[in-house]
C-alpha cells in the first residue's frame, strides 16, 4: 500500500512540474548594433509573474552613455508597457547592463517588441562653469557655480592636513559633471597644489541630483608660513564643474520570438549630420583683425630680443568621431620681471595669459597650472615638472608652454631657460635643456608638446628624428594619436627671438594666438600648428621658428592634438 501511495505522489509531482513548465516562455537573444553602442537581449523569459530579459550595453564611444529605461516599451499583443527600471549610465568604453521586467502573464505570448528607446550620449569635455574663488576659513559657506548649488558643510584644518567637505545640487536640464582632481588650492607661497584626493573619475549630476565631496589636501613644506592650521588658502576650481548637453541616439524595434539562440542582429545607422560631440553652446569666436603681410612698424628704434644675446611638413587631418584620449594639462610659464644681470621683459606674461585664457575657451584643457613672474622661480619650475612627472598618467596630454629669456652657452654648446630669480649670468641660475629633455622623458603622458618662445630655444633638438608620412584618412589620424610623441615648437633655432612687434605680443605669440584662434576644425595638430605660423613668422621677424621631435624622449612619431570645444 504504501508503494503504491509513494508512486502516485512521484505522479502528481511530475504532473506539477510539468505544469509549471509549461507555463514558462523562453525567447530567442537579440541584438542591436549602432555606431555608438552594440546591446544584447539575453535571457529572455514570461512566466505567470511577468516578463523580463537582461539588458546589456556596450558603450564603443569616448562619452558617457545614458539610458533610460522608462522611454522604452513592450508592445505584446497591442498593448503597450514601459518599465520602471533605474536609470543606467556608463563610462567611456563600459559595458553595463539592466534587467528589465514588468509583471503580468504573458507565458502564452510567442513573440512581442521590445522598443529600445532612451539612449543618450553626452561627452565629458562640456562647456566649463566659472566658479568664484573659495577662501578657507570661510566668510560664507554657499556658493553657486552655473546651475549648481554647493554649501561647505565640514571643515577640518590641521597643520598637516585639510579636509573640506561640499554637498552640491544640480538644477541644470543638461548633465552635470564634478571632477575632484581638477581642484587646486592656493597657498602664501603663491604656487597651487593638487588635492591628494585620488578620485579621478567625475561626479555625475542629472537635474535635482545632489551628491556629497571631500577636497583633501595634506603634508606642505615649508614650515610656519605653510602651516594650513594657521594661514589662510583659496580652492581654486579649474575646470572642476562642467555642463553637456544629451544627444539623443537613435533606438530600435527588436522582435522577440519564443525558442532559443540567437535572431538577427538590428542594425541602426546615425544620422551623419548629426554631430559626435554633445550640443553645447560655445562663446563665439572673436573677429580676426586684418594683418598686413608686411612687418609692422614699431615706434622704438631698437627691438628688444628674448635672451643675451625646414623641419616637419604641416599635416591636414581627418575629423575622427572615434578618438580616444585622456585628460590635457597644460603648464604655462611667463616671465616679465627680471632683474639683476636680466633686463626686464614687455611681453612675456601678456603673451602667456592670452595663450592660458585662448586655451580655456576654445579648447580641452583638464588642468591648469600656471607660474606667472615672481612665481616662475627655478625652484617652482623643476617642482611643478615634478609634480606633472608624478600625476600625469599614460593616455593624457600634457601642453608646456615658456614665454621668457633663454640662454645659449657657446663654450659648453647648451641651451637654458631664465627663470625670474636668476641674477647672474651663471649657468647655475638657469634651467638646461637637458634637465627639460629630461623632465619630457619621464611624464608619463601619450603627448607632451613644448612650446618655447625664448632665444635660442631651438637648441633643445638634437639629432635627426622622422614621423608618421601623412596620409588623409581616419587611419592615419588614429594612428598618430596611439603612437607617443615628444614634441617641441620653438619660435626660433640657436638665435635671438624678439619680444615685440605685433600687436602687443611677440611676433611668434601673435602667429599663434592668431592660428589656433581661427582653427574651425574640431581636431588640429601640432604640425598643421607649425605650418600655419612658419611663414608669417618668418616673414615678419628675423627668426625661424622649428618644430620636430625630441630626441632620446621616447617620442614615437604620434602627434600632440588640440580638441576643440
Amino acid at each position: 500500500m504504501k508503494k503504491i501511495l509513494l508512486t502516485f505522489i512521484v505522479i502528481i509531482g511530475l504532473a506539477v512540474n510539468s505544469a509549471t513548465a509549461q507555463k514558462e516562455t523562453k525567447y530567442k537573444d537579440a541584438k542591436v548594433e549602432s555606431d555608438y553602442v552594440t546591446i544584447d537581449l539575453i535571457d529572455a523569459v514570461s512566466t505567470d509573474a511577468g516578463t523580463k530579459f537582461k539588458l546589456k550595453i556596450q558603450n564603443k564611444t569616448s562619452d558617457y552613455i545614458i539610458y533610460k529605461a522608462e522611454e522604452s516599451k513592450f508592445v505584446i499583443n497591442g498593448t503597450e508597457v514601459r518599465p520602471k527600471e533605474k536609470t543606467l549610465i556608463l563610462e567611456p568604453n563600459e559595458t553595463g547592463s539592466r534587467v528589465i521586467n514588468i509583471k503580468g502573464a504573458y507565458n502564452a505570448v510567442k513573440s512581442y517588441s521590445f522598443v529600445v528607446d532612451g539612449l543618450y550620449k553626452v561627452s565629458p569635455n562640456g562647456a566649463s562653469v566659472s566658479v568664484p574663488d573659495f577662501k578657507l576659513p570661510a566668510s560664507q559657506n554657499s556658493f553657486n557655480a552655473g546651475n549648481f548649488n554647493c554649501t561647505m558643510v565640514d571643515l577640518d584644518k590641521k597643520t598637516a592636513k585639510t579636509d573640506v567637505r561640499f554637498k552640491c545640487v544640480y538644477n541644470g536640464d543638461k548633465m552635470g559633471f564634478v571632477y575632484l582632481v581638477k581642484a587646486a588650492v592656493k597657498m602664501p607661497d603663491g604656487n597651487e597644489y593638487a588635492s591628494t584626493h585620488t578620485r579621478t573619475k567625475p561626479i555625475l549630476f542629472n537635474k535635482g541630483d545632489d551628491d556629497r565631496f571631500v577636497l583633501v589636501w595634506e603634508k606642505m613644506k615649508g614650515g610656519r608660513e605653510m602651516d594650513m592650521q594657521l594661514v589662510d588658502m583659496t580652492i581654486l576650481w579649474h575646470n572642476v564643474f562642467i555642463e553637456a548637453a544629451p544627444q539623443k541616439i537613435k533606438g530600435a524595434t527588436v522582435e522577440m520570438q519564443d525558442g532559443s539562440g540567437t535572431t538577427n542582429t538590428v542594425k541602426v545607422t546615425e544620422d551623419k549630420s548629426t554631430p559626435a560631440v554633445a550640443n553645447v553652446p560655445q562663446p563665439p569666436t572673436p573677429p580676426q583683425k586684418q594683418t598686413p603681410s608686411t612687418p609692422n612698424n614699431s615706434k622704438e628704434n631698437t627691438a628688444q630680443y628674448r635672451g643675451s644675446g625646414d623641419p616637419l611638413k604641416g599635416l591636414n587631418v581627418d575629423k575622427s568621431t572615434t578618438l580616444q584620449v585622456g585628460d590635457y594639462y597644460a603648464l604655462i610659464i611667463g616671465v616679465d620681471k627680471y632683474s639683476g644681470s636680466w633686463q626686464p621683459l614687455k611681453n612675456g606674461v601678456k603673451d602667456a595669459k592670452a595663450v592660458e585664457a585662448l586655451l580655456r575657451q576654445k579648447y580641452k584643457i583638464d588642468v591648469f597650472k600656471t607660474l606667472y613672474d615672481v612665481q616662475a622661480t627655478r625652484k617652482n619650475i623643476i617642482t611643478t615638472m615634478e609634480w606633472l612627472a608624478a600625476n600625469v598618467k599614460e593616455k593624457d596630454n600634457v601642453l608646456i608652454y615658456f614665454s621668457g629669456h633663454g640662454e645659449y652657452k657657446q663654450q659648453l654648446g647648451k641651451g637654458y631657460w631664465v627663470p625670474v630669480d636668476a641674477q647672474t649670468t651663471s649657468t647655475s641660475d638657469y634651467i638646461s635643456n637637458n634637465d627639460i629633455q629630461t623632465f619630457l622623458s619621464g611624464i608619463k603622458s601619450k603627448h607632451t608638446l613644448l612650446i618655447s618662445d625664448a632665444c635660442f630655444s631651438g637648441d633643445i633638438f638634437r639629432g635627426n628624428t622622422i614621423g608618421v608620412p601623412f596620409e588623409n584618412s581616419e587611419r592615419y589620424f588614429k594612428e598618430v594619436n596611439n603612437l607617443a610623441s615628444r614634441q617641441a615648437l620653438t619660435s626660433g633655432g640657436i638665435e635671438p627671438v624678439m619680444d615685440g612687434g605685433k600687436e602687443g605680443h611677440s611676433v611668434f605669440a601673435y602667429y599663434f594666438l592668431k592660428a589656433l584662434t581661427g582653427n574651425t576644425s574640431k581636431f588640429y595638430d601640432a604640425s598643421q600648428l607649425y605650418s600655419s605660423i612658419k611663414i608669417p613668422v618668418t616673414n615678419n621677424s628675423e627668426q625661424s621658428p622649428q618644430f620636430q621631435a625630441i630626441k632620446n624622449t621616447g617620442d614615437e612619431g604620434g602627434q600632440f592634438i588640440f580638441i576643440k570645444k
